[in-house]
């Protein structure tokens, strides 16, 4: 076994009774990738054991030389065949200066929060779809005190939008400015005009020009 590689025998069983029952940690010597599994806690969650291969993932992250740029890889998902659990695994690469000899993997079984998760969406109407099939069109709604208020924070939205200030947008892009506004019923709101005038800085006969322009787009033809 890769000496570098044996060191990290004692932290396999401390991980695991850290993170808990959940949890299963496995180390891995590259010298073997057919027999690469040199350690595993206690709590085996997904089966493996000493002598076992490295995964498809671990030799995909090898063979793409993930480890060049970055010195783990974190979160992504882990599934044993046969089974509907669900892992959330992580690898850390084990170096000898530049060169990668062991690694070692953190697989926690999520199945029981993605069982909840999904049982939350189901009961919150987040995953509706409409009679076609489709995803239903994500709406959010943001409860304010005054009008006042819910035009901030629809400048500020609408603001998101443009790479530059508002009161450095060109000509074309204040237009679109004012018709996000327009669209979202801005202009509905007291002293919207005034507002938006000074927010984009020009005249309050820009804006109700460029209003009317939304105004005579929307009309049926």
């Amino acid at each position: 076994m890769n000496k570098t590689v044996e060191q990290h025998i004692p932290l396999v069983e401390y991980i695991a009774q850290v993170i808990g029952p959940n949890c299963e940690v496995i180390l891995h010597d590259l010298e073997d990738l057919e027999h690469s599994v040199v350690a595993v806690s206690q709590n085996s969650l997904t089966g493996r054991k000493i002598g076992d291969a490295i995964t498809d993932v671990a030799l995909m992250l090898l063979h793409n030389k993930s480890y060049m740029e970055q010195s783990f890889v974190v979160n992504y998902e882990g599934k044993v065949k046969g089974s509907s659990a669900t892992f959330r695994s992580s690898t850390y690469f084990i170096r000898e200066a530049e060169r990668i000899v062991g690694l070692l993997c953190i697989n926690v079984d999520v199945s029981a929060y993605v069982q909840v998760r999904e049982m939350m969406d189901s009961m919150l109407l987040m995953n509706r779809l409409l009679p076609d099939g489709e995803p239903a069109e994500k709406m959010v709604e943001t409860f304010t005190v005054s009008g006042e208020t819910l035009l901030q924070k629809s400048l500020e939205t609408v603001s998101s939008m443009f790479q530059v200030p508002p009161e450095h947008l060109k000509m074309d892009e204040k237009r679109r400015f004012v018709r996000e506004l327009y669209d979202r019923g801005c202009f509905t709101l007291k002293g919207s005009v005034v507002t938006v005038s000074e927010w984009l800085q020009i005249s309050e006969s820009s804006v109700y020009r460029y209003l009317r322009e939304c105004m005579r787009e929307k009309k049926p033809v």
